[in-house]
């Protein structure tokens, strides 16, 4: 009875937080700029060019943002803490609020396909 008693409380006490976390105004993105929610992309089904349109600028942007945080991580000279700072004030630059933590996901991504092409390669059996 007691344990149930702890459960349903903690499940009250984390629900609350949730709650609290969604309706506090004051909410800051990493970068300091206040967090706002994300609008809605519901693209009109008569305009098909024009979600593909969006995408393709979008698939630009990241293509040029990969190319630029290439040529400044290559600087041997940077540190971890100077390498981390650079890569944030480059997603400040060039995304917005909105768009950081999908570029922060797509980063992360990269630098785990990254290292998993950099691991060697374990003998597969044959058939």
């Amino acid at each position: 009875m007691l344990s149930e008693i702890r459960w349903m409380l903690g499940v009250a006490i984390g629900l609350a937080v949730v709650v609290a976390v969604w309706l506090e105004p004051d909410v800051r993105d990493p970068s300091g700029e206040p967090a706002r929610p994300r609008p809605s992309r519901v693209v009109a089904t008569s305009a098909p060019e024009a979600s593909d349109s969006e995408a393709v600028r979008w698939q630009q942007r990241i293509a040029a943002y990969w190319a630029e945080l290439d040529r400044g991580l290559a600087d041997s000279t940077l540190g971890r803490e100077a390498r981390a700072e650079f890569q944030e004030a480059l997603r400040a630059r060039l995304f917005n609020v909105e768009e950081r933590p999908l570029v922060r996901a797509l980063d992360a991504g990269r630098a785990r396909r990254a290292t998993a092409s950099e691991l060697p390669k374990t003998a597969q059996p044959s058939d």
